[in-house]
């Protein structure tokens, strides 16, 4: 899935973006989206396909990753014996339109796909209405008969574990909270809120010279190693405007000015957030180019300690941060190292200036932006300088 950079608001321009072959655009306060189409010869096929599924299938596992694994394997199984081996892009759809049909729920699973939908709301014979978490409150063209909402009712009760035969109440399953009344129904994705530089701050969970080094540390493009992908998500306030970022975690939430990419590897990306799956390793935030590796620790997601090739630079000790620049090999390798120390300095009063303002997260990736432009008016309108 590739995003653009998203506006703030749409103010009469159309947002387009695709993900599991789904294509999504966005117009004022309407979303629409177009599924893979399939041609005549694809769709015999899969209707062959659906014969055979019914036949092998039994849905038994935990999580949605091992039933995307699950339902690969009985489409291997079909596709031997029919001794057919379509094209990557034909199985794509197939498999698409086999997981919307045997183990989604129909036509709002497009919704559930799109990570950036929170909430979809429904009412037989209404047009569904969805929450987007860029822009809020949308309107769709799609409606369901009151069959079709009976039968995504039943499968909701069913996968919270619940009598199929009930008419109305709240559950909730590993991924989602579910409103049920009669046959209308409003489903809300679990989407963990994630922690701004500011929020961090305000919990002691880290120190504006910690958040001040780590943002110098992005802004030159040095790989950093990190445990924590709330900590991850929070750094990620500190990208230079335009970059392009790689990421595979669910829920990320597209940030402004940005060109978020979704688990695509083979894409050309500045920066990568990501998690062990797709890396095959403990790593979270990456970058392209090579340079001085910066460990992050971290504990009951706070920043423990902050090592540079090794050497200690930051430590959260007995509820205190403390910190020692001058084994910074990183520092010293970009000239003056007291100059350097100064700007640390800058950053990390105005992440105080910024974090007793209580401003919000709008306008502190705004105000990052502009820092990155024209660091002399940011810090003269907080009265630093």
């Amino acid at each position: 899935m590739e995003l653009p950079e998203l506006p703030d608001s749409l103010e009469n321009k159309q947002v387009e973006y695709q993900f599991k072959q789904i294509k999504s655009s966005i117009t004022t306060d309407l979303y629409r989206f177009q599924e893979p189409i399939l041609t005549k010869e694809e769709q015999h096929l899969y209707e062959l396909i659906q014969k055979g599924m019914y036949e092998i299938i039994n849905i038994d596992t935990e999580t949605e990753k091992d039933i995307e694994q699950y339902l690969k394997k009985c489409l291997d199984i079909i596709l031997e014996e029919l001794k057919i081996k379509p094209d990557k892009e034909t199985m794509q759809k197939i498999l698409y339109h086999t997981y919307k049909d045997f183990i989604g729920y129909g036509n709002i699973q497009p919704f559930l796909f799109d990570p950036l939908i929170k909430t979809i709301t429904q009412i037989p014979e209404i047009p569904i209405e969805v929450e987007h978490i860029v822009y809020n409150n949308l309107k769709t063209q799609t409606t369901l008969t009151g069959k079709e909402s009976e039968k995504i009712v039943r499968k909701l009760l069913l996968a919270c574990n619940k009598n199929p035969n009930l008419k109305e109440g709240t559950f909730e399953n590993k991924n989602l909270n579910i409103r049920i009344n009669n046959n209308s129904f409003t489903i809300t994705k679990k989407v963990k809120e994630q922690p701004t530089p500011l929020t961090l701050i305000t919990n002691s969970q880290a120190s504006p010279e910690m958040l001040a080094y780590l943002w110098l540390i992005i802004e030159n493009k040095i790989d950093i190693y990190i445990d924590n992908e709330q900590i991850q998500s929070a750094l990620a306030y500190f990208l230079p405007a335009h970059s392009k970022i790689l990421t595979n975690i669910k829920g990320f939430k597209p940030i402004a000015y940005q060109k978020t990419i979704l688990d695509n590897k083979e894409s050309d990306q500045d920066y990568n957030f990501t998690n062990k799956e797709l890396e095959g390793t403990k790593v979270l935030l990456t970058t392209k180019l090579p340079g001085t590796d910066v460990t992050c620790r971290t504990k009951n997601n706070s920043i423990k300690n902050i090592q540079e090739q090794g050497k200690e630079l930051f430590l959260f000790l007995n509820n205190k941060f403390y910190h020692n620049l001058e084994n910074s090999q990183f520092l010293k390798s970009r000239g003056n190292i007291e100059v350097l120390k100064q700007e640390l300095e800058l950053r990390s009063k105005l992440l105080q200036t910024l974090q007793r303002g209580n401003t919000t997260p709008e306008d502190l990736r705004k105000i990052i932006v502009i820092y990155y432009d024209n660091p002399t008016s940011v810090l003269q309108k907080a009265r630093i300088i």
